[in-house]
C-alpha cells in the first residue's frame, strides 16, 4: 500500500471517530441544626458575634463572615481554627509569607520644531532664514516595589463590624458513586439523598474566639452535611442572563438555582463522537 493511501485512510478514521466532552453540574444541598437569617444563610448568633455562611459557588465556600456584636475588639484564634471534612482537619493558620509586587512606569516627552525661510537679495545672494529645527526628548522609568506581610494567627475585629475568614473548598472534586446517573440527558435531574451518617460530605467550622481583655476564649462549632445531591447537563443547570448597563449589555451564562445554603460543582466527561466525511 502506498504512503499516500495510507495516510488519507487513517485521516478518514479519525474523522469517523472523535472523543468529544460534555459539561455536567453536580448541585449539592446542605443541611445544619442552625438556624437560617432573613437572607436564607444559615447563622450562628450569640452575645459577643454572629458567624454566617453562603455556600453558593464553584465547589462550596467554606469560609464564614463573623461580626462582632459587642463594644470592645473581638479576637478569632486562628491557631485553634479548623475546618474539619469528613473527620480530617485542616489549619485556618499558616505559618507563611506572602509577597506581591507592583510596577510602576512614568514617562515624558517633548519635541520643538521651527522653520523659517530665507530669500534672495537684488544681488543674486542668498540670505538664510532661521535654521530649521526639529528636537524630541523622552524619557521612562519602571518601579517595582514589593510588600512582604505574614499571616496573622490572631484576627482583630473591632465593634459591631464583620471579616470574611476563607481558606478552603468544600468540596473541590465531584462526588458520585457507581450507582450514579452523573451524565444525565436534558431533561434527566437525578437526585440522591442522605442522612447525616450516611452523607459523602459532612464538615464542620471550630472557631476559637475570645473579647476584649478577657482571656477565657469560647468555642463555636458548626457542623453541616450534604443531604441531597442531583446531577444536571449543561443546559438544564445553567441559563444565560444579560448583564452590565443598557448601552453596554452583554450575556453570562449563570448556574441556576443560586442559594446560600447550596453549592455546585462543574466537571466535564469524554464521549466518542460518530461523524460520517460526507455529512454536511
Amino acid at each position: 500500500m502506498k504512503p499516500s493511501l495510507l495516510l488519507l485512510i487513517s485521516c478518514f478514521a479519525l474523522g469517523i471517530t472523535s472523543c468529544q466532552y460534555s459539561t455536567y453540574y453536580e448541585i449539592c444541598n446542605v443541611s445544619s441544626d442552625l438556624q437560617k437569617n432573613t437572607l436564607g444563610q444559615y447563622e450562628y448568633v450569640d452575645d459577643a458575634c454572629t458567624v454566617s455562611y453562603d455556600f453558593w459557588r464553584d465547589g462550596g465556600e467554606a469560609g464564614f463572615v463573623i461580626t462582632n456584636n459587642s463594644n470592645q475588639i473581638l479576637y478569632v484564634d486562628l491557631s485553634k481554627s479548623f475546618f474539619i471534612r469528613n473527620g480530617i482537619a485542616y489549619d485556618y493558620s499558616f505559618e507563611r509569607t506572602i509577597s506581591t509586587s507592583v510596577a510602576s512606569t512614568s514617562s515624558s516627552s517633548s519635541s520643538q520644531s521651527g522653520t523659517a525661510y530665507g530669500y534672495w537679495n537684488t544681488i543674486g545672494s542668498y540670505v538664510p532664514g532661521a535654521i530649521s529645527a526639529t528636537k524630541v526628548s523622552s524619557g521612562g522609568h519602571t518601579k517595582s516595589t514589593t510588600v512582604s506581610y505574614k499571616d496573622k494567627e490572631v484576627v482583630a475585629i473591632p465593634p459591631y463590624s464583620s471579616k470574611f475568614i476563607s481558606e478552603y473548598l468544600i468540596s473541590p472534586d465531584v462526588f458520585y458513586d457507581c450507582d450514579y446517573n452523573i451524565t444525565p440527558k436534558r431533561k434527566e435531574a437525578p437526585t440522591y439523598s442522605f442522612d447525616l451518617r450516611n452523607s459523602p460530605i459532612v464538615f464542620t467550622n471550630y472557631i476559637t474566639y475570645h473579647v476584649g481583655g478577657n482571656a477565657t476564649q469560647k468555642v463555636i462549632d458548626n457542623q453541616f452535611y450534604v443531604d441531597t445531591i442531583t446531577f444536571l447537563s449543561k443546559r438544564s443547570a445553567t441559563s444565560r442572563v444579560k448583564v452590565g448597563c443598557p448601552q453596554e449589555r452583554s450575556e453570562k451564562r449563570i448556574v441556576n438555582g443560586a442559594s446560600p445554603v447550596k453549592f455546585y460543582i462543574k466537571y466535564e466527561r469524554s464521549y466518542s463522537s460518530h461523524t460520517s466525511s460526507s455529512s454536511k
